[in-house]
């Protein structure tokens, strides 16, 4: 959500050139020793207008228990970027976050659109969605492909999000899916963030079939779609 009014943060909001300049001169200490790291309002207000945009998967972030819901955190995040023409790259960051639906949203695994200070690729501002936006969990499901059953699944909702496969640049979809396995006695419903290759979304389409495979009978958190088995080996 680009400079928009109904942002639930505030330096994602439009401000006059006056009330910029007032959280300027209020946060100049701040972002002196910070060294323009995304701490203060003002600080992420700018990397948030003048960054390059891109996607970053959080590898590791702060302890839950490390969490207030009360006064603003301060944290460390380890996590992956993706920009325009150039290779992925891993980087340790530190941002202040709130609790609530912020520190939900920038959670271990989660997929978010981030910005890249042009002249300091070091320097990264998460952006967490906002509370009204879906949250995408990046799985490995290199795991689920090799040791999971499987099942098939028919497609009830699908619905494309605006972050892109890691590595691949392939769209991500949510997928609503209803489960049937011969090894479990009913079928299941589960949901799931999931790589669609690229030409294949005619594949999610509500109705289509694909082979799934899954390491337990939960919402989604153990499976993963296998698409040679789905496509006859048409897409990996």
């Amino acid at each position: 959500m680009s400079n928009d009014q109904g942002s639930g943060f505030e330096w994602r909001r439009k401000r006059g050139w006056l009330n910029r300049t007032i959280e300027k001169v209020e946060d100049l200490p701040y972002n002196v020793v910070s060294g323009g790291r995304p701490l203060t309002d003002s600080a992420k207000r700018k990397l948030y207008d003048d960054g390059i945009a891109g996607q970053a998967q959080i590898l590791k972030a702060p302890s839950e228990h490390a969490v207030s819901n009360v006064q603003e955190n301060l944290g460390h995040f380890q996590v992956k970027v993706e920009l325009p023409d150039r290779d992925p790259y891993e980087v340790t960051i530190t941002q202040s976050f709130r609790g609530g639906y912020e520190s939900e949203g920038l959670k271990e695994g989660a997929l978010i659109d981030c910005r890249v200070d042009p002249k300091n690729d070091q320097r990264v501002l998460l952006l967490a969605p906002e509370s009204d936006e879906r949250r995408v969990t990046g799985v490995d499901s290199s795991d689920i492909l090799a040791k999971g059953k499987r099942a098939t699944a028919r497609i009830e909702q699908a619905n494309k999000l605006k972050v892109k496969a890691p590595g691949s640049g392939d769209p991500m979809y949510e997928l609503v899916m209803e489960m049937r396995s011969d090894a479990e006695a009913e079928p299941w419903a589960i949901r799931i963030g999931q790589r669609v290759p690229a030409g294949g979304e005619d594949l999610v389409k509500k109705g289509g079939e694909l082979t799934v495979a899954y390491l337990e009978v939960d919402d989604g958190h153990s499976a993963a779609v296998d698409w040679p088995a789905s496509t006859d080996g048409r897409f990996s």
